[in-house]
């Protein structure tokens, strides 16, 4: 189909060209136009040609679609498990499309209020486990009078049982720290949250309403003074919590400050009820 002329140029014979495209069109069924005209011949020729690719492309791109699809809807953030954070369930938009709803987003003033035990918590109540005990107690009770108050709602008589197993040691301390520091000079004090009853006042050990208020006593050091009723609370707190969980290693861990409120409490004590019944009490706690 090509020759080289004399000049060394190649030279195409388009004659030979064209016999062989209209062979190839009649093979595939599509005879060009024998109208004499090349442009014609090649225009239909390449239309046909064109529509060819094009149903080849849409049929082998198909299957494609679908995989597309699916690859769409697996990146989609607004699908999958973000629609359902928090157990949200679907609701319907105003199109009538099924959708999901964000889930609020959470403030760091928020989260301070939930650790805080919320603005709109109730009342505070008699734990029911060691669990519940911590959770309020760490939440809650930041000061010593709501720790004291919240010690007298749960009572010496629960404390061996909630803390049966084990007592966390900073707990500990924080606790004895409490029961030495404040029930020996304020046993009358109950939480205004706490109903004034016979029911919570036995188990807090305060002094009902028909009894006394307590008779005080003076230490050696003659600078002291602690009311009987608050001292005998404090001994039977201390005595409650001797009888804890790991209680013999825990007490290792206490702080100096917390060894010294013991040792106060028991020369209170000491001073109220005599030796004889605080000596082994000295002992299980090394003061």
């Amino acid at each position: 189909m090509a020759s080289r002329q004399g000049d060394g140029t190649l030279h195409l014979e388009t004659s030979a060209l064209h016999l062989e495209l209209s062979a190839a069109l009649k093979a595939r069924g599509c005879e060009p136009e024998e109208d004499g005209r090349d442009e014609k011949t090649s225009h239909s020729y390449g239309s046909k040609l064109r529509r060819i690719q094009a149903h080849g492309l849409v049929r082998s791109a198909k299957p494609c679609h679908g995989v597309r699809k699916e690859m769409e809807m697996l990146s989609d953030p607004k699908r999958g498990w973000q629609g359902r954070v928090g157990g949200v369930a679907p609701t319907t938009n105003v199109s009538g499309r099924i959708g999901r709803q964000k889930a609020p987003r959470r403030t760091q003033r928020s989260v301070d209020t939930a650790l805080r035990g919320g603005a709109k918590a109730g009342p505070l109540r008699a734990p029911k486990d060691h669990a519940q005990f911590q959770r309020d107690w760490r939440r809650r009770c930041r000061t010593n009078g709501e720790r004291r108050d919240y010690l007298r709602l749960v009572g010496p008589k629960n404390a061996s049982a909630l803390f049966r197993v084990e007592m966390e040691p900073d707990v500990l301390g924080q606790v004895i720290s409490v029961v030495c520091e404040e029930f020996p000079f304020q046993p009358q004090r109950i939480d205004a949250a706490t109903p004034a009853t016979q029911e919570n006042e036995e188990r807090s050990g305060a002094p009902t309403r028909g009894d006394a208020a307590g008779s005080t006593a003076i230490t050696a050091n003659g600078n002291a003074s602690a009311d009987e009723a608050g001292a005998r609370l404090c001994l039977e707190w201390l005595r409650a919590l001797s009888r804890t969980g790991r209680f013999a290693v825990n007490i290792l861990f206490l702080a100096d400050n917390e060894k010294q409120a013991l040792a106060r409490a028991f020369d209170l004590t000491t001073a109220v009820f005599g030796d004889e019944e605080i000596s082994s009490l000295r002992k299980a706690y090394a003061v």
